[in-house]
Order: C-alpha cells, then sequence, then structure tokens
C-alpha cells in the first residue's frame, strides 16, 4: 500500500519535532545518559535525510551540529570533525545570504528615496515654473489695463471741449455755431489721424505668412 503524501506544511512541523527531540536526545546523551546516543545517531541521521529534502539551510546547520556532537559523545571524532567543518560552511553561506539579502533591501530603500526626492524636486520645479508663468501673466495684464486706462484718459481728455459743446447745446440750449462745429471737425479728424498714421517699423506686426 503507497505512503500517503506529504504537505510541506506537515513535513516542516515534524522536521521542527524531530529536531526538538533529537535536541533532547543528545542533551541527555552528554549529560547523564551514554548509552542512548545510538539512538540519537539514529534521529539525527533521518532528520539529516529529512532536512535536505527540505534545502533549508538553517535547520540543515542545526543537523550538522547535533550529528557532530553525537559523534564527539560517541567517540568518532573524525565524523564529528566533518560535521562540524559542514556546519561552518553552512554559518558562513547563511551569513553572505544574509549579508546580500540586507544589501538588496538597503539598496531598494535608497532608490525608492532617492526616486521620490527626484519626484518631490520634479513637483518644486513645476510649481516655480507656474507661479512664475502666472506672475508673468499678471504682469502683462496689468500693464495692458494701464496703457487701456491711459488711453481713455488722454481720449477723454482730447475730446473734453467737443463733449463740453455738446453738453450745452443738449442741456443749455446753446446755439450750435459753425465754429463750434469746425472745432468739432478738427477734433475728430485729429483723433482719425491719430489712430490712422503710419506705425514705425519696430511697431508694425509681422504680415502672416501666406
Amino acid at each position: 500500500m503507497p505512503r500517503p503524501k506529504l504537505s510541506s506544511t506537515a513535513v516542516a512541523l515534524y522536521v521542527v519535532a524531530a529536531l526538538l527531540a533529537a535536541n533532547l536526545i543528545a542533551t541527555l546523551a552528554r549529560s547523564d545518559a551514554p548509552a542512548i546516543l545510538p539512538a540519537a545517531l539514529a534521529h539525527h541521521l533521518q532528520n539529516l535525510a529529512i532536512v535536505q529534502g527540505i534545502k533549508s539551510n538553517e535547520l540543515l546547520k542545526d543537523s550538522y551540529d547535533n550529528l557532530a556532537k553525537t559523534y564527539q559523545g560517541l567517540g568518532d571524532y573524525k565524523k564529528a570533525y566533518s560535521y562540524k567543518q559542514e556546519e561552518m560552511k553552512l554559518k558562513d553561506t547563511i551569513y553572505k545570504e544574509q549579508s546580500a539579502k540586507n544589501y538588496a533591501e538597503m539598496e531598494a530603500r535608497y532608490q525608492n528615496e532617492k526616486k521620490q526626492k527626484e519626484i518631490l524636486l520634479l513637483q518644486q520645479n513645476n510649481k516655480i515654473a507656474n507661479i512664475q508663468l502666472l506672475n508673468q501673466r499678471l504682469i502683462k495684464y496689468f500693464l495692458l489695463a494701464g496703457i487701456a486706462i491711459i488711453l481713455l484718459v488722454a481720449l477723454f481728455i482730447y475730446l473734453q471741449p467737443l463733449i463740453a459743446a455738446f453738453l450745452g447745446i443738449v442741456f443749455q440750449d446753446e446755439v450750435l455755431t459753425a465754429r463750434t462745429m469746425l472745432g468739432g471737425a478738427l477734433i475728430f479728424a485729429g483723433v482719425y489721424f491719430a489712430l490712422n498714421l503710419p506705425r514705425p517699423p519696430g511697431l508694425r506686426r509681422a504680415a502672416p505668412a501666406s
């Protein structure tokens, strides 16, 4: 009858329980019960086979450590030394892997912070550019409004005699004389010629390209 296939979670729980039991057996073997060392060795070897299938460096390091201590208790110093070497190699591998992981995390955090600073700087530059553009537009609008006011005031002053004559005729029943009509005609003619005089070359608008 085929054995049921265990899930990875069940295997991991089994390995942890087996390692705890093996550590307890190894502790008893080193202290008060040297006769239990062969049983501890069998457990450690079984755990090693399972851990090698899981491919966990941390668990494998603990298995090597338990085997080294058990073989040392049995007096097999050659195998104890061999497993101790394997344990030290794994310690070095784990340290390098952890260091590489820490470096990768620091690099990722640095790149993320750098990108965030670049985004903030770009946003600040955009805000400054928008403010400068708004200021330029406001200055332009104020200049245009000032020029318009000046032109209206100048036009009012220039046409003031004609407006006064018109108001006198309407509200005070003054007689419209030839002199008044001539003065009005001269004022209109002056305004007309002022608006239609040829502009200097620097003020002329370029003709649109055909």
